[in-house]
């Protein structure tokens, strides 16, 4: 699968979008986040992998739909929502 094309912030224009990976433990199951972001008002998306057991590094980095799904949620904008 491409990656997906990155768009600038749809707040200040940045191409400086950066993406950061989260492992988070809770009482009975653990998640993964996927989060683009630019600096600029706090923008950003994620998308979320929760599993009810470990997380390793290594599958949150092969996880490639999760990272797929944050781009495209990074890159939707209102005028190209549906209803």
């Amino acid at each position: 699968m491409p990656e997906t094309k990155l768009k600038p912030c749809p707040f200040c224009g940045s191409k400086d979008i950066r993406l950061s990976i989260k492992r988070s433990r809770y009482p009975y199951w653990y998640t993964a986040m996927y989060c683009y972001s630019c600096n600029c008002y706090g923008a950003r998306t994620r998308i979320t992998i929760e599993k009810d057991g470990f997380i390793s590094k290594d599958e949150i980095e092969k996880s490639a739909n999760a990272k797929q799904e944050a781009a495209i949620a990074w890159n939707r904008r209102s005028e190209n929502e549906t209803d």
